[in-house]
């Protein structure tokens, strides 16, 4: 895959653990952009009740594990630039620079 784009490829568990840092109240909203339904987002709040951060990177793994290799950084990045909520998208953008 020469030449492909960083934002072409999924993002790694490591890097969706430094994006959860950065997202707070509102992070619902953000996994309903990603496309997982509300009872699934309830689900990993019920069973991570005790970590916010830990509710985040849960959303966002089940993302990644839903659409496979068409998770992308780029949609990812799409998704916290347009999704409501209180998230730092600069420190996100900046997890992702090379």
């Amino acid at each position: 895959m020469a030449g492909a784009s960083i934002q072409d490829r999924p993002p790694t568990e490591k890097e969706l653990v430094e994006v959860s840092k950065h997202i707070g109240a509102g992070f619902e909203l953000l996994g309903a952009y990603l496309g997982i339904n509300s009872i699934k987002i309830q689900q990993i709040v019920m069973n991570n009740s005790f970590s916010v951060e830990t509710q985040i990177f849960k959303i966002l793994v089940a993302w990644k594990q839903k659409e496979g290799r068409q998770a992308t950084v780029r949609k990812l990045l799409e998704a916290v630039k347009n999704s409501p909520g209180n998230i730092n998208v600069g420190e996100i953008e900046r997890i992702f620079d090379t």
